[in-house]
């Protein structure tokens, strides 16, 4: 293979076994032995790169590999309140009613809300991010909406009537509650704003404790229409009434299960205010309760496995829960004050 000359100074081709350019005078070099350098170089660095990554390799093989998400896992942190499984209630331990939260254990008893008024019947939104619940501190029984760690009070409601009992709806769109605003007690509901004020009730009797269906089809409620407290159900706008309950004794306040098959509700059909559930048309009656006190104001767990409500039995009115066949029965609140209104 012939070899060419090239002049370092000036590039210019010499004569082959020349040492000096002819042109310039300087050393001249050649151009092959140049290229085989560079190759010849290359060849080092590529295999110096193999050499690493041959020691590396038995090193990255003993090392956990990194936890990816699943498909459709979020990698956020839970939503506190999503997580929430708080008991909201209240109480007037402190010398006056107000609104407190506690864990299902009856631990870790925290105010929410501190009004020389009444705040009492707290419910909790769908989202557990609020609660709604009664108050007189403006001077009238009116709805107020509060967040869950007692900021963002707002009134929702204002009349010169009675405004009490508020229910949510299942998307959390609505509130359901009873007033005497015409005159007579009825249920209305209203966004989660307080606007769009609607009234689905127009009886002379008296309708209130409207509780709203898991599946936003129905609401039930109570009612003395007929001469006695029974417990009715009726279509989000009003429509399609239903007697579900017919004692000579009052049934009130009646709750859905949260898989819609059952109403918790309180009754005194046996003389004496206890706890019962019935299936959704009303059949299937069943006592859950038996004491000589007054057990009432019933309301499900979020998995619909107890039920947590207010009962005398240990002469003063307390908080307790009991699976939802009324086993296991523990008292969850112990104050010399009345407590009262849960939910959960």
């Amino acid at each position: 293979m012939s070899e060419k000359m090239w002049c370092r100074k000036c590039g210019a081709e010499v004569e082959r076994g020349a040492k000096y350019c002819g042109w310039c005078g300087a050393r001249v070099e050649r151009k092959r032995r140049s290229r085989l350098l560079r190759v010849a170089g290359a060849t080092i660095l590529i295999a110096l790169v193999l050499a690493v990554l041959a020691l590396a390799r038995p090193l990255m093989l003993l090392a956990p590999p990194a936890a990816e998400p699943s498909s459709g896992e979020s990698t956020e942190a839970p939503d506190p309140a999503q997580t929430s499984q708080d008991i909201a209630f209240c109480s007037e331990r402190t010398g006056n009613w107000e609104v407190y939260l506690m864990q299902p254990d009856g631990s870790n008893v925290r105010q929410l809300t501190s009004s020389p008024g009444y705040d009492g019947t707290p419910v909790w939104s769908p989202d557990k991010r609020h609660l709604a619940f009664t108050s007189n501190r403006d001077g009238n029984w009116e709805i107020y909406l509060v967040a869950r760690d007692g900021s963002g009070l707002k009134r929702l409601t204002e009349h010169p009537a009675d405004d009490a009992g508020p229910a949510w709806s299942p998307d959390g769109q609505q509130i359901a509650f009873s007033t005497d605003r015409d005159s007579n007690y009825e249920i209305y509901t209203m966004d989660g704003d307080g606007d769009d004020l609607r009234r689905l009730t127009d009886d002379p009797g008296t309708d209130s404790a409207p509780s709203w269906s898991p599946d936003g089809r129905w609401i039930a409620f109570n009612s003395d229409r007929s001469g006695n407290w029974e417990i009715y159900a009726m279509r989000p706008d009003g429509t399609d009434l239903r007697q579900l309950t017919s004692d000579p004794a009052e049934d009130w306040r009646p709750v859905w299960s949260p898989d819609g098959q059952k109403l918790a509700f309180s009754s005194r059909r046996d003389g004496n205010w206890e706890i019962y559930i019935m299936a959704a048309d009303g059949s299937n009656l069943q006592r859950l309760t038996h004491h000589p006190a007054m057990d009432w104001r019933a309301v499900w767990s979020p998995d619909g496995e107890q039920l947590v409500f207010i009962s005398e039995r240990d002469g003063n009115r307390e908080a307790y829960v009991m699976q939802a066949d009324g086993s296991d029965l523990q008292r969850l609140t112990n104050d010399p004050g009345t407590d009262c209104g849960v939910d959960w």
